[in-house]
């Protein structure tokens, strides 16, 4: 084509737009977007911005293309190969959350386009060795069994499974030895490459001992067994008021300690403050809690203890729950309180009134394309005074902003009998418009590292 060109005074337009995409194809970026510019001089056009958009994003000019992209996405929002390219280049500037919204948009408009799909779960494989790249281990983790789940093509399941060994070797670089190894295990279950196979057999052979095996290599990591992997400090408040001159204020501090990898065992102190405008009582609790992490997503957990009440006879209280849960995806809580009813039931009446509760509770919440939201929960009270009764909330819910969810609620709530005491309807229900905003430390602090 060079020669093509010597013997010519003048290219065409077409020929132009030609001579650039055999310079692409050529891997000559610059000289593409050279004559891409030529064109794009005398007259706009959309489909030669888009192609030279490309180019700078393949010469690495991250800065340039993002510029263009922008301003292409602007112009044409509905081009859904112009947002994939914006996304790819917010990947390689590290503006992961940005790349990951658009991503799921498509995703989330193209159900029933297969090959969309396949090309957003490609994207969204790479998208997670971002953010272990980023050391945000959690997405990382959390993308790759969404897309484990889905992703039915070899090719795409090849990717995902060279990005879990980067995830992997991630955490042996961090002297993460105990993830490191949970992921390389769990690749071995899911790759048939013979190769890779004994690669990952290989790493695994690289890690020092961890957990048990870490305690039993000698006397002296023997005992290291009985002192915390991990030790967590996690102070805690509540404040409730209502239109009865009832006000409720709870804090305490919760400690936990991690050993040999699936179990935690702490203790916890609150205090209850509750307050009629008449009388003030405070309760005082403290229990010993402990976890065993049955599975990746499945625990058993539970606390007992004692609870101080001034002038009366203290009291025996404590609860065990079984959860399971996906964070951002799935979960189910099936659990069990005894405790005092007036730490339960919020009423201003109930404040000399030394009565037994126990609480059952089944819970649950389901997201769909990480933008949608059902949850809920059902709850038994079996109370002192022979009363029984059920409560049953039902939410659908949308995200409209980042962490924030609004949508439609049903509630309903029945007892035995209805008593002078606490609030206790019968064959009582409820439709409301509810919001919800979920904010965490991780937030805050991710803000003030940038």
């Amino acid at each position: 084509y060079d020669d093509y060109r010597s013997k010519r005074t003048a290219l065409t337009r077409a020929e132009i737009l030609e001579y650039a995409g055999i310079a692409s194809c050529a891997k000559e970026y610059a000289l593409a977007i050279e004559n891409y510019d030529k064109v794009l001089s005398d007259q706009f056009d959309y489909t030669v911005a888009l192609h030279r958009a490309k180019n700078y994003y393949l010469n690495q000019d991250t800065t340039r293309a993002l510029q263009e992209l922008e301003n292409i996405n602007k112009f044409n929002p509905e081009d859904d190969e112009a947002a994939i390219i914006l996304a790819d280049t917010y990947a390689l500037t590290n503006q992961l959350d940005k790349s990951e919204a658009i991503y799921r948009e498509i995703k989330s408009r193209t159900q029933e386009d297969l090959k969309q799909q396949e090309v957003i779960n490609q994207r969204l494989v790479f998208l997670g060795e971002y953010y272990a790249k980023d050391k945000n281990y959690e997405k990382a983790e959390q993308i790759f069994d969404e897309m484990d789940r889905e992703i039915t093509n070899p090719d795409i399941r090849q990717d995902l499974n060279n990005r879990l060994l980067f995830l992997a070797d991630s955490y042996v670089i961090d002297e993460k030895y105990g993830d490191a190894k949970s992921v390389y295990k769990d690749l071995l279950n899911k790759t048939q490459d013979t190769s890779q196979v004994r690669i990952v057999k290989e790493r695994i052979s690289w890690l020092p001992p961890t957990g048990l095996g870490s305690g039993l290599s000698s006397i002296g990591n023997f005992f290291s067994l009985f002192l915390p992997t991990n030790i967590g400090l996690s102070p805690f408040s509540t404040f409730y008021a209502d239109n009865q001159n009832f006000r409720l204020y709870n804090y305490g501090m919760r400690l936990d300690g991690g050993f040999i990898g699936f179990l935690s065992l702490g203790a916890s102190w609150s205090r209850t403050n509750l307050d009629n405008s008449i009388i003030i009582r405070n309760f005082n609790q403290f229990k010993g809690v402990a976890a065993i992490f049955l599975q990746k997503y499945l625990s058993l957990s539970g606390s007992y203890g004692v609870l101080d009440i001034f002038g009366e006879p203290d009291r025996r209280i404590g609860d065990i729950s079984l959860r399971y849960e996906r964070e951002n995806d799935f979960s189910l809580v099936l659990s069990l309180e005894n405790n005092d009813a007036r730490t339960i039931l919020y009423s201003p009446n109930l404040f000399n009134v030394r009565m037994n509760a126990n609480y059952y509770r089944f819970s649950g919440s389901y997201y769909y394309n990480r933008i949608y939201r059902i949850s809920g929960f059902y709850n038994y009270f079996n109370l002192g005074d022979n009363n029984e009764g059920n409560d049953i909330q039902l939410r659908l819910g949308k995200k409209f902003i980042s962490n924030g969810f609004f949508g439609y609620e049903y509630y309903f709530s029945d007892y035995a009998f209805i008593s002078p005491s606490y609030f206790s309807p019968q064959n009582f229900d409820s439709h409301s418009i509810w919001g919800e905003l979920n904010w965490g430390f991780k937030n805050l602090m991710k803000h003030l590292q940038s």
